[in-house]
């Protein structure tokens, strides 16, 4: 089997497509609109860095450390289960975020199992000082009808800025279709996700956002980056919508914005962390 251990990481970097989208002074500089949303990439790109690190800690490959505590309610590999990784007051990830509080990971049963689902809360927990709540459950729904394992995952969050106590939230609704690598279960790096769906929240400032997958978007176990998709994405008090192509597959940095009345300029997507 395939040593997904929890997988939890694998819808966050959809939630940050949306965002980045939304900072640009590097689309439109006097989009003031869209520049507000910055605070909420700041948010998904926490949930991201989370989601990477709880992953990181629960492979076998990572050395045990005294900082995070993993502790499972039954042995490890029986179902279901419930596991927690506390930070207790502080430590660094190995991303290098400051985290402290819990991440709770409930199990039902081995992630390629139908039906199986691991739902993920937090508990007190902080990154880099900002409060960050989220709960996210990915629900195996078998084989589709082309025989590809594809999986429901539901999110939402809120983060509270520990400056100002402003709070931006967000919830998501994501079809995850493992297209590529189901039949060499023990590899990862051949896995190819395709990715359906859409998103709605609120800024930092208050104003709503919408986001829907136009053109399904694709992700690479051996790439950081989207490959290729679109996503259309609106927001409160703005005219019309905009979109974010991803490209042509290719392993890139780079995707396209087109502005409501047609322009397009290419920008450089946030980094993974």
């Amino acid at each position: 089997m395939k040593k997904h251990i929890v997988k939890i990481a694998a819808l966050a970097f959809i939630l940050s497509f949306f965002m980045t989208s939304c900072q640009k002074e590097s689309v439109e500089s006097d989009d003031t609109n869209i520049a507000a949303a910055q605070s909420s990439s700041e948010a998904s790109g926490m949930v991201e860095d989370l989601s990477d690190e709880a992953e990181y800690r629960l492979s076998p490959n990572t050395p045990i450390t005294g900082c995070p505590t993993i502790t499972y309610a039954v042995p490890q590999g029986q179902f279901p289960n419930t596991i927690t990784i506390d930070y207790g007051s502080g430590c660094t990830a190995q991303n290098g975020r400051e985290i402290a509080g819990k991440i709770i990971i409930d199990i039902s049963n081995g992630y390629f199992i139908a039906g199986s689902v691991r739902t993920a809360h937090t508990d007190g927990l902080t990154c880099d000082g900002n409060s960050l709540e989220y709960t996210r459950a990915v629900t195996n729904l078998g084989l589709n009808t082309s025989g590809q394992m594809f999986w429901a995952v539901e999110v939402s969050g809120s983060r509270v800025k520990a400056a100002d106590g402003k709070t931006a939230t967000w919830t998501a609704s994501r079809v995850r279709t493992l297209i590529e690598g189901q039949s060499t279960q023990d590899e990862m790096l051949d896995d190819v996700y395709q990715i359906t769906g859409g998103g709605t929240g609120t800024c930092h400032d208050g104003k709503a956002f919408t986001s829907t997958i136009t053109t399904p978007l694709i992700k690479r176990a051996d790439c950081q980056w989207v490959v290729s998709g679109v996503e259309q994405m609106s927001m409160e008090g703005r005219k019309g919508g905009r979109s974010l192509d991803f490209g042509d597959g290719t392993c890139d940095d780079k995707g396209t914005v087109t502005m409501r009345n047609g322009e397009t300029k290419e920008i450089t997507l946030r980094r993974p962390r």
